[in-house]
């Protein structure tokens, strides 16, 4: 798949996840349509809920749904600029966790420049990375729970 094929494909899905007290779900999202491109996949959440064993269950997820493209986040916490500040049906080890950094530990620049499929990787900041094309001011990991006054 050529490069301008990969943004193409990666601005039609939002890789999204759901992590619950009893279960991790994950699907490919169609952004513009809402609809899922996948079956919906439920892994139990690990027994302790501890920040490591949540993020080798979404790490093994990624593995399972390969996307390119954005990954949104709802975990059952409040997160102010990716710092876990409650948990919720979770363990409480996530408190005071930065859930970004962690979740962009698992895979070294190499290893994210051989998953996307370019020849070198390299930025300053997620923020430069997206005006670099063409879409400033967007974060690809969205942290939060959903919150709704309904």
């Amino acid at each position: 798949m050529s490069r301008v094929s990969r943004r193409t494909a990666a601005r039609q899905q939002i890789l999204a996840f759901d992590v619950g007290g009893s279960f991790v779900k994950a699907a490919r999202v169609d952004p513009r349509s809402g609809t899922l491109l996948d079956e919906v996949l439920r892994v139990p959440t690990p027994a302790d809920a501890a920040p490591s064993d949540v993020v080798e269950v979404l790490a093994d997820i990624v593995t399972r749904l390969p996307s390119v493209g954005p990954i949104g986040l709802a975990f059952p916490a409040v997160v102010r600029r990716g710092v876990a500040m409650t948990a919720a049906n979770i363990d409480r080890r996530w408190i005071g966790t930065d859930a970004r950094k962690l979740l962009a530990s698992r895979m070294s620049v190499a290893e994210m420049a051989t998953y996307i499929g370019v020849d070198s990787l390299a930025f300053l900041s997620i923020d430069g990375l997206y005006r670099a094309v063409g879409e400033a001011g967007r974060d690809p990991v969205h942290l939060g729970y959903p919150i709704s006054d309904a």
